[in-house]
């Protein structure tokens, strides 16, 4: 087994990284609850809505459901900034 390190292209953007932070945390809650119930207490939740619809991601799966590549556009739907957390 080797591993390396992630080159800076492959990295997160700091401001990504942040919201889907605050995503996991917030949806992994709830672990036996759709996302819709768990996510639905941020302030943010209709850009999140928004954007899991014109991405056709449904809300109504468990956190564990979702691939990485979701997340992180959830995480492109809606401002937050890294002072509010």
């Amino acid at each position: 087994l080797s591993l390396e390190p992630l080159r800076e292209e492959e990295l997160l953007n700091p401001v990504i990284a942040q919201k889907v932070d605050v995503l996991l945390k917030t949806a992994f809650l709830g672990r036996r609850k759709m996302l819709r119930n768990t996510l639905r207490s941020l302030t943010f939740f209709k850009d999140i809505e928004a954007s899991a619809a014109a991405a056709g991601i449904s809300l109504s799966k468990r956190p564990q459901e979702l691939h990485p590549e979701a997340w992180l556009i959830l995480a492109g739907g809606f401002n937050y900034s890294l002072e509010a957390g």
